[in-house]
C-alpha cells in the first residue's frame, strides 16, 4: 500500500489547491494529503518545502506546472530537485513516463458522457496508473462502474461541496475525495 491510500485509511479528504492564496489553508488543513493543481519551477521548491515542513503529503498536478517541458528531462530535473510524492496527470503519454521514472502516478480522468466514460476505462486499462482521479467526483454511478471495470483504487474529484458529497462518493467506492472547499472545514467529516 502507498502513503496516500494509507493516509486515506485515516482520513479521506485531499486539499486540491488552485491557487496559491489557498496554500496556507491547505498547510493547516486536518487533510495530510495537498494536490497541487498550480506552480512553476520557480516556486515549486518553497511549496514542497514548505508542505514536507507541515508533514503534508504533496501530489503535483504535472500538466499544470508551469515552466519546464514535460519529457524526460523536466521529469528528471522535478525528481532530483524537488520532494513530492506523486503526480497526477491527464495526458498518457506522462503517466507512462513517471512510471517508467519509478513516480507514484495518478491518471485524471474527466467523464462528461459515456465516450469518454468507455476511452477512460481503456486508458486506464492500458496504462495502470497507481491510483486514478474520477471528474466529477458527485456521480455514485460514474464511480461505481470505472471502480468494478478498471479494479484500480479511485479518488473523487470534482463539485465535492459538501459531507453528503464526500458520503456519496465514499459509498460508490471512492478511497478518497479531492476538493477545493478545504477552506470550509464543515466540509471535512469527523
Amino acid at each position: 500500500m502507498n502513503i496516500l491510500e494509507s493516509s486515506l485509511k485515516e482520513y479521506p479528504i485531499i486539499a486540491s489547491v488552485k491557487n496559491l492564496d489557498d496554500f496556507n489553508h491547505a498547510l493547516n488543513s486536518r487533510s495530510d494529503n495537498i494536490f497541487l493543481l498550480t506552480g512553476n519551477i520557480f516556486n515549486l521548491r518553497t511549496i514542497s518545502d514548505q508542505a514536507l515542513n507541515k508533514n503534508k503529503n504533496l501530489f503535483l498536478y504535472i500538466d499544470n506546472i508551469e515552466g519546464f517541458s514535460k519529457d524526460t528531462w523536466g521529469f528528471d530535473f522535478i525528481a532530483k530537485n524537488i520532494p513530492f510524492d506523486g503526480i497526477i496527470s491527464s495526458k498518457g503519454s506522462i503517466l507512462k513516463l513517471s512510471k517508467e521514472m519509478g513516480i507514484f502516478t495518478m491518471g485524471l480522468y474527466p467523464i462528461y458522457n459515456s465516450m469518454e466514460m468507455e476511452k477512460s476505462i481503456s486508458y486506464i486499462s492500458n496504462i495502470r496508473p497507481h491510483i486514478g482521479i474520477v471528474s466529477p467526483g458527485i456521480v455514485p454511478e460514474i464511480i461505481r462502474e470505472v471502480s468494478e471495470r478498471t479494479h484500480l483504487p479511485l479518488i473523487a474529484s470534482g463539485f465535492i461541496r459538501s459531507n453528503n458529497d464526500v458520503k456519496t462518493a465514499m459509498d460508490s467506492g471512492a478511497i478518497g475525495v479531492a476538493t477545493s472547499c478545504f477552506i470550509d472545514q464543515k466540509i471535512f467529516y469527523p
